[in-house]
């Protein structure tokens, strides 16, 4: 079991991989989810389960083994 963060969770891409990891039971300890300033505060459901939005910078403070990270091309 790792520690995950999802980095842009909010924004489509990152919502299909919240959709990805649930599908197949990937063996999560603990999820942080990332989003810019707009976002942080917001909701998001995964597993069963409900969690806020943080910022990138909170993130970095934490204990994470794997981040997922999108970007814009």
């Amino acid at each position: 079991m790792v520690n995950i963060a999802v980095v842009g969770a909010t924004g489509l891409v990152g919502q299909e991989m919240l959709k990805v990891l649930e599908e197949f039971h990937f063996p999560v300890q603990k999820c942080f989810f990332c989003a810019s300033e707009k976002s942080v505060g917001k909701k998001i459901h995964f597993s069963n389960n409900e969690y806020t939005v943080i910022s990138i910078e909170e993130a970095l403070r934490l204990p994470i083994q794997i981040a997922l990270f999108f970007s814009r091309q």
